[in-house]
């Protein structure tokens, strides 16, 4: 047997024990569990990501240019009459946009500090953090999201810019490849930067959630490994909805609401499966080194 096969045998092998451990770990619960807290969470944040839209922009167009492009990315399908509702409830500002920036901020720490008791589950971890360091690493992922949030949003409003204002720099024609490239090429911008922060979040969380160690090299194959079946389940989901799902006929209003929980649970069990699947990376290079043979002197 070549070394290619034995390598894909042995990450079938992977996939197939990541897949039982999954359901062992009862990794379906846990995505019920981050999805409450998600839902929770959700209507707080568009509250406040609209007001401070508004406050910094100023015109309604504007405000729908930046949140339709970062809904099409994260939630397919959502309703964009809920964008309406939520400027209308954002405009009020003050004290309310105070309490819900509270009620934000405490939900998105119940929805990472999930995360990490789940993903910690599926590394079969002894011991767990103690509640302040928990909550101290939830906080900094709730700021790590949305400096990630705001880097895509900024390439992608630069990237507007740059074609609205139709720049000439052909004088400078290294400069002028550069953005042509970016111009021309919708896809880096649409496809390729959402995926690499994407990846780069996933890498982040598997290394350095589950509270023991964890090989870069793992949690970067497993991160890759998420982040293509996210964005596979994206546009499936998205197809689902289009095609397939009559939810509006059995939910009315309350639609909107449940295509996101349906979403969230959807993207939170495939974040488990791929912690999973980096257990499974390791479990099983401590195996291979377990039956090394001694080596004679």
């Amino acid at each position: 047997m070549s070394v290619i096969n034995q390598s894909s045998f042995r990450f079938i092998k992977v996939l197939i024990r990541a897949m039982i451990d999954f359901w062992r770990d009862d990794c379906f619960t846990h995505a019920a569990a981050i999805s409450y807290f998600a839902l929770m969470s959700l209507f707080p944040l568009l509250i406040i990501i609209i007001s401070v839209l508004i406050s910094l922009l100023g015109t309604a167009e504007e405000v729908n240019r930046h949140l339709v492009p970062f809904f099409k990315t994260f939630f397919p399908q959502l309703d964009p009459s809920m964008i309406k509702e939520l400027k209308r409830i954002s405009g009020t500002a003050g004290l309310l946009n105070l309490i819900n920036g509270a009620i934000f901020f405490w939900m998105a720490i119940q929805v990472f500090y999930s995360i990490e008791y789940a993903i910690n589950m599926a590394f079969k971890t002894k011991k767990l953090r103690t509640f302040i360091y928990t909550t101290i690493l939830s906080i900094l992922m709730v700021v790590l999201s949305g400096i990630l949030y705001f880097i895509s949003t900024s390439i992608t409003s630069v990237t507007k810019l740059l074609k609205d204002m139709k720049i000439d720099l052909g004088d400078i024609p290294y400069i002028d490849i550069s953005i042509n490239f970016l111009l021309i090429h919708d896809t880096l911008i649409n496809y390729i930067i959402p995926f690499t922060l994407v990846f780069l979040s996933l890498v982040w969380i598997y290394k350095f959630l589950p509270n023991t160690k964890v090989a870069l090299s793992n949690a970067g194959r497993g991160a890759f490994l998420t982040a293509i079946l996210w964005e596979a389940a994206k546009h499936l989901f998205a197809w689902y909805m289009g095609n397939v799902a009559h939810y509006k006929s059995l939910y009315g209003s309350l639609t909107t609401i449940v295509v996101f929980l349906l979403w969230i649970y959807y993207s939170a069990s495939i974040l488990l499966y791929g912690a999973e699947v980096v257990y499974q990376l390791g479990s099983q290079k401590r195996h291979v080194t377990l039956r090394k043979p001694a080596v004679r002197r």
